[in-house]
């Protein structure tokens, strides 16, 4: 599926009501920092159509997803084709690599 522009898309609203899809109160799909559905870990999102929930260390504070700009998602997309082909059996399946955004748009 081909999802663009910097708001949810209507299909994971849906797949929320049909299957129990992770999704924020603003629809983006809810992933790991493998850019993987946190409830369905054979659906990948990345870019502006997911929200990153990152593992919390501690209760004090939780880690930003990062905000919702191009840059991000083309830096996101070489994870997210690795990560499908090693779901996939096509690559190395036992891990996934983890996708660290930068903190800073410039950089």
């Amino acid at each position: 599926i081909w999802a663009t522009g910097a708001e949810s898309h209507p299909l994971s609203r849906d797949l929320h009501h049909q299957c129990g899809l992770s999704i924020t109160e603003r629809g983006w799909i809810e992933v790991n920092q493998h850019l993987q559905s946190i409830s369905h870990p054979n659906i990948f999102a990345a870019g502006d159509c997911c929200e990153i929930v990152f593992p919390s260390e501690d209760d004090t504070e939780k880690k930003k997803s990062p905000p919702k700009a191009g840059v991000y998602a083309v830096r996101s997309g070489p994870i997210l084709i690795e990560n499908l082909t090693r779901q996939l059996g096509l690559g190395n399946c036992n891990n996934l690599v983890t996708y660290n955004p930068q903190e800073d748009f410039l950089k």
